[in-house]
């Protein structure tokens, strides 16, 4: 297969590094394990050796009695899945993908996934799904966010009003004051008419006076028309009394004092409707103010109930949790952590996802140092797991060597 003649490899313990130089078929080791349980979307375009014309590949995974083996001629590959009975297994291809997925074949994939990705995957595996929350509590924070825009609005629109100290609270009834002008004006004409009827009077008199002194002259002989102007005279001096008594009981309008009210009842009148439309305005902000209030309470115990969810969760590896804007690790972003640490959880998550067939590839083993190789060994014994791990070499920390498509003795 690939580079492969023929290998037989028997894993022993939990961490199975595959060494050799480069080209030598050390990838292709790994390559079988992934072609022979991920079906056809891992097959590359020539599985099989040049030269040959047939490949196959044979797992025996230890702890479900399952053997696995693919078979590759150039029309295709066919998958037979045993039991431990020997019974042959329908729909074997379903069956594997049950027991396997991608982040086995490459666990540091989660490690190079974006932060979306990461994020998905780590809550689908801890099954918490805040996405009716979060949209909730986005609705809510957009509604507050519109509310403390109309609040800066309000704020603003009631900064910028007047308020006339001293104000009276109602308008000044204009109509009345002009009613009044009106009622003042008539008593004006009214004692206007008196005092022409009283300067009428005495210029009567006076002509009257003037009539006698011219008859006095002829008293003998109009002593008749005397007596009757005699007559006249009282009469007239009774309407003098009588129009000079009127005139001491006018009470003249305060007309000026009218006038200046009608000139200032408008300037008062803007006041009062400024004075009240800053009034409904206070009323609006505070409203607004409650409401933008009461959402931040929302906003907040949806914050705390994700907390306490998050509390509650079991993550693969202590330390991992997840915030809005993606997956954290002792409390910072993961793409923050150290390599190694992006190891530790990348490799916890492929163990996490696939707890029935706990088989893990490695293919960038050559990155890896002392103690890194150490961490996954450790991590994949306390796992049940194996994790199979390829790096160019041949030093003590390989246990098989790939040389020339075959295992090197």
């Amino acid at each position: 297969m690939k580079r492969l003649k023929a290998v037989e490899i028997k894993p022993d313990g939990s961490l199975v590094v595959v060494g050799g130089r480069n080209a030598q078929g050390k990838t292709s080791v790994l390559d079988s394990i992934a072609m022979a349980l991920g079906g056809e979307k891992m097959l590359p375009g020539k599985p099989i050796r040049e030269g040959e014309d047939k490949a196959r590949v044979v797992l025996e995974l230890d702890g479900t009695g399952l053997v696995v083996t693919r078979t590759f001629t150039p029309k295709g590959s066919y998958l037979k899945v045993e039991n431990a009975a020997g019974a042959t297994v329908k729909s074997p291809q379903a069956m594997l993908d049950q027991l396997v997925g991608k982040l086995s074949f490459d666990p540091l994939e989660f490690s190079r996934m974006d932060r979306k990705t990461q994020l998905e995957t780590l809550k689908n595996l801890v099954g918490l799904d805040f996405a009716g929350q979060d949209a909730e509590k986005k609705r809510l924070y957009d509604q507050r966010t519109e509310s403390n825009r109309e609040i800066k609005k309000l704020q603003a629109n009631v900064g910028a009003m007047v308020k006339h100290e001293g104000a009276p609270a109602e308008e000044v009834s204009i109509a009345m004051l002009m009613e009044s002008l009106r009622a003042a004006q008539a008593v004006q004409e009214a004692n206007a008419e008196i005092r022409w009827n009283h300067d009428e009077a005495k210029r009567d008199h006076i002509r009257l006076c003037a009539q006698l002194a011219e008859r006095i002259e002829e008293m003998r002989r109009l002593q008749a028309a005397v007596k009757a102007l005699e007559k006249e005279i009282e009469r007239s001096e009774a309407a003098v009394m009588h129009a000079a008594a009127q005139v001491t009981t006018i009470v003249e309008p305060d007309m000026a004092g009218l006038q200046n009210q009608l000139a200032g009842a408008e300037d008062i009148n803007r006041k009062v409707r400024e004075n009240q439309a800053r009034s409904l305005a206070l009323v609006g902000l505070r409203e607004c103010q409650r409401g933008a209030d009461a959402l931040s309470v929302r906003i907040a115990e949806i914050d705390r109930q994700k907390a306490a969810a998050l509390a509650a969760a079991k993550f693969p590896v202590e330390g991992l949790a997840f915030d809005e804007s993606g997956v954290t690790y002792r409390g910072l972003p993961f793409d923050q952590a150290s390599s190694a640490e992006q190891l530790r959880v990348s490799v916890g998550m492929g163990f996490a996802l696939h707890r029935d067939l706990r088989v893990t590839l490695i293919r960038d083993g050559s990155l890896l140092d002392e103690g890194n190789l150490k961490l996954i060994a450790d991590m994949a014994e306390a796992a049940g797991a194996q994790v199979w791990l390829e790096r160019v070499g041949e030093g003590q920390e390989c246990s098989v060597i790939i040389e020339d498509g075959a295992v090197k003795e």
